[in-house]
């Protein structure tokens, strides 16, 4: 592969100087100060040229410590040289193209440079897509008449549509004229139903963001919790939840995207719950079926793996066997 073709490395190779500046941000506006008055009293003292380059290296150094934690969220451009390249040969398409037998008039305001889509992959086989495979196939095989989703992908929820009637559970509206889907505004933490009253449930990849405030809900150190009792609360006796979450070791924040738990967690969480199913996808996007949920434990990995979790509520209201 052309050297140039690689993405630009951001990431500290000092991991805790890294967190310490993201924790601090006093340290941080020392440091910037001090570029600026370092930059200022070299100038003056005729040393612009040298003054500059320390400038540049210790934004460089900056720009590192800020975006360190959303390297792996898209957020790093290629190198510029790639990107000229890349523009370079989409003129040279574009000519090429124009100048074809048959080509449509050409118009600069219909103009779209997709310049990187060549160089990526076919699609995304990420742990969104083995998450929606698995919860769709799950809820096929149970044949049931209805199903509330809360917060979980669109692309699933309107999937679901087409096999069986779905509420879709948000504090956000949708908008949508599926004639088997229907929206409901309500809070994961205080939904819009009475006790026991849900035969099937799914909420994949939402519970690990409450009380973050990412989507506009109220901040709470406990949302993740109070979000798991209250899909518990509205469970029907021999009601079906399939939920997901990240779990890794050590358990963490990363604010204000989502946390990860330890499965031991997680499942003290739906402690009244039996589990029918644990599956998931580890650190390194493997789809693993039908596992012993305490591997997930096992997982080091920076953003951890993905548990997903069949669970049921024992027939017996208060009575659990798992």
């Amino acid at each position: 592969m052309d050297p140039a073709e690689e993405r630009i490395e951001i990431i500290p190779r000092d991991w805790q100087s890294a967190r310490t500046y993201l924790c601090d941000p006093g340290g941080f506006l020392k440091q910037a100060a001090g570029v600026a008055r370092r930059s200022i009293l070299a100038s003056r003292m005729g040393r612009p040229l040298r003054a500059a380059k320390r400038q540049y290296g210790l934004i460089r150094s900056l720009k590192s410590t800020l975006l360190w934690p959303f390297h792996d969220f898209w957020l790093s451009p290629p190198p510029m040289t790639v990107t000229v390249r890349r523009y370079t040969q989409f003129y040279r398409d574009l000519r090429s193209y124009f100048g074809l037998p048959g080509a449509e008039p050409f118009d600069i305001r219909w103009m779209i440079p997709l310049i990187h889509d060549k160089y990526s992959d076919a699609g995304d086989t990420g742990q969104y897509f083995y998450q929606d495979i698995w919860a769709m196939k799950r809820i096929m095989e149970t044949k049931t008449s209805s199903h509330v989703d809360v917060g979980s992908r669109m692309i699933l929820v309107g999937m679901m549509s087409a096999i069986t009637r779905v509420t879709f559970v948000d504090v956000r509206p949708l908008q949508c004229n599926l004639p088997n889907l229907e929206s409901r505004i309500g809070d994961i933490t205080n939904m819009p139903y009475p006790d026991s009253s849900i035969p099937s449930l799914s909420c994949l990849h939402v519970a690990e963001h409450i009380g973050l405030g990412r989507y506009g809900d109220k901040l709470d150190p406990k949302g993740t919790e109070k979000a798991a009792a209250e899909l518990v609360r509205v469970l029907a006796p021999s009601g079906n939840l399939f939920f997901s979450v990240p779990v890794g070791n050590p358990e963490r924040v990363y604010f204000n995207s989502h946390r990860m738990y330890s499965v031991s967690t997680i499942m003290a969480m739906f402690s009244d719950l039996e589990l029918v199913e644990a599956s998931g996808i580890d650190g390194e996007n493997n789809f693993i079926e039908n596992i012993d949920v305490r591997l997930f434990d096992e997982v080091k990995h920076r953003w951890g793996g993905v548990c997903l979790l069949w669970l049921r509520k024992p027939a017996e209201v208060g009575r659990s066997d798992g």
